[in-house]
């Protein structure tokens, strides 16, 4: 598969809802009500989605999945991730990016280019962004934002890190 047409996690099932065969998905978008916008979706083996979308709920899409109509069918589905090709998201400005490209790059110290790490994986507990690094031999967590990380150049794929101050008590 192309790097254009890379599977790209839209979100997991979560639960359903009701009793006419509707299942939450948490959303990885950036709203739920993205489920919306996108026509073609996949499980993680490729295989294609059938997903009519009908209301989002906080971080939630609630969506019928290939028309089952049965509650305890698409319980069965709990945990199962939904993907969308790369080819169906929309072209982004120069030095934009999407967070699924920042995996796997090397992380530099700003100012002096010194490589410390790289990007693990990115997670959102309900605070906001965190990076997942490996920095000086060990993952740690840390909060993605300007301050931290003041340079991410896409052209290059290197981001700058600026590691925050600790204050002692």
């Amino acid at each position: 598969m192309e790097k254009k047409d890379k599977l790209i996690s839209a979100g997991k099932i979560s639960s359903p809802h009701g009793v006419k065969g509707q299942v939450k998905i948490y959303s990885y978008l950036e709203y739920p009500e993205k489920f919306s916008e996108y026509k073609k979706f996949y499980f993680s083996n490729g295989e294609e989605v059938k997903l009519k979308y009908h209301f989002a709920n906080k971080n939630f899409a609630v969506v019928s999945i290939n028309a089952i109509a049965d509650r305890d069918e698409v319980h069965k589905l709990n945990g199962k991730e939904i993907f969308i090709k790369r080819s169906q998201l929309k072209k982004l400005d120069q030095n934009q990016y999407y967070q699924q490209d920042l995996l796997g790059k090397k992380i530099l110290l700003f100012g002096s280019g010194e490589e410390v790490g790289e990007v693990l994986s990115i997670q959102n507990f309900g605070a906001g962004d965190l990076i997942e690094m490996g920095y000086k031999g060990e993952r740690q967590f840390v909060i993605f934002n300007t301050k931290n990380f003041p340079e991410i150049d896409t052209k290059s794929g290197l981001i700058y890190f600026s590691p925050p101050e600790v204050e002692n008590p």
